[in-house]
């Protein structure tokens, strides 16, 4: 549990804070250690490497859209990989103590990337590894050419197996996110889904709140599988009604909130909610709904319009169910000639 957890703490983090932070603070590490393992001629010229890094990786981590994909992710691990190059052609000594760091760059590659992604750092990973070992000097040696194949593999095999489990981990938790939204019975968002929908909402834009008409009675001589199959069947004529742009959510209950957009005026939402009605009943004639909506003013307040909304729904009850009550919050006139009443 604590491993999933601090396995969690780590993916959520966005990836070029990440990359900002394995970067700088590996940089960190050689600045304070450099002295040990660098010749003392070059030593002002490491502390200017390292130095030189740690100024871009903050810069990166401040560029728009950093991180944002794979190949934005990419940059940091490179960076580093370069860091440890540039130190070994100072002198391969002053490389080796830190080839450990490699593998950190192909372990964020996997956290951060998509499967068959780390293959991008293993130039580098190789010229570094290879450098280090001083084959460019010395030349062709039978041990470093055994090590470093398999010091590939451990260090590819880290990366995709880390991405491979991350991407799984992170499509189940979408998967679980999209069935806490969604209601199992209708197929609309749920409640969950109200402030979103709000928040885009825009003046011109209509709320409107449907409820099926004598539900307790349709549970009464139905069961409650019968009056989950009439939410169910409502659902899928709501969600095929839509248009783009459109949304629409399971309030609660049997009642369900649209979403129209740039509806324009009472006569379009009722002509709209005309085309709902036909092809509901086409599916459930014998079951009916009632429905309250409002068309929002540019000084509307989203939840406001909503109560209001479900004001009218009330208005529509009382007039005898199977209609709908409608007010354009943009008119100034009175509540009676704000209403436009719709009868199935």
């Amino acid at each position: 549990m604590r491993d999933r957890t601090a396995l969690s703490s780590v993916l959520t983090q966005p990836p070029a804070r990440l990359g900002s932070q394995l970067v700088v603070g590996c940089s960190a590490l050689i600045t304070v250690t450099a002295w040990a393992v660098v010749p003392e001629g070059r030593l002002s010229r490491a502390y200017l490497v390292c130095g030189l890094v740690i100024v871009v990786a903050l810069a990166l981590c401040r560029v728009p859209g950093i991180g944002r994909d794979c190949v934005r992710c990419l940059p940091f691990p490179l960076l580093l990989l370069v860091e440890l190059l540039g130190l070994g052609l100072l002198g391969p000594s002053g490389v080796q103590p830190y080839l450990a760091m490699v593998p950190l760059a192909f372990i964020y590659v996997g956290l951060t990337c998509r499967p068959n992604r780390s293959w991008w750092l293993l130039p580098l990973a190789c010229a570094t590894w290879l450098v280090a070992y001083d084959v460019p000097s010395r030349g062709p040696d039978a041990q470093v050419f055994i090590r470093l194949p398999i010091s590939m593999v451990v260090w590819l095999l880290i990366a995709e197996l880390l991405s491979q489990y991350v991407t799984a981990v992170r499509k189940q938790a979408e998967n679980l996110a999209d069935d806490a939204a969604t209601d199992l019975l209708t197929g609309l968002p749920n409640r969950r889904a109200l402030g979103p929908v709000l928040t885009a909402v825009e003046p011109g834009d209509a709320l409107v709140m449907l409820d099926v008409d004598h539900f307790r009675d349709i549970n009464e001589r139905h069961g409650h599988a019968g009056g989950d199959e009439i939410l169910r069947r409502l659902g899928a004529v709501v969600r095929g009604s839509l248009r783009g742009g459109d949304s629409a959510l399971r309030y609660g209950g049997e009642e369900i909130l649209l979403r129209l957009c740039g509806i324009g005026d009472l006569s379009s939402l009722e002509q709209t909610l005309q085309r709902l009605q036909t092809a509901w009943r086409q599916i459930e004639p014998t079951v009916t709904f009632s429905g309250g909506g409002v068309i929002l003013a540019p000084d509307s307040d989203a939840t406001g319009a909503v109560r209001v909304a479900d004001a009218c729904l009330y208005e529509a009850k009382l007039a005898g169910r199977n209609c709908v009550r409608l007010r354009d919050l943009r008119s100034d006139v009175t509540d009676l000639q704000q209403v436009s009443l719709l009868r199935h």
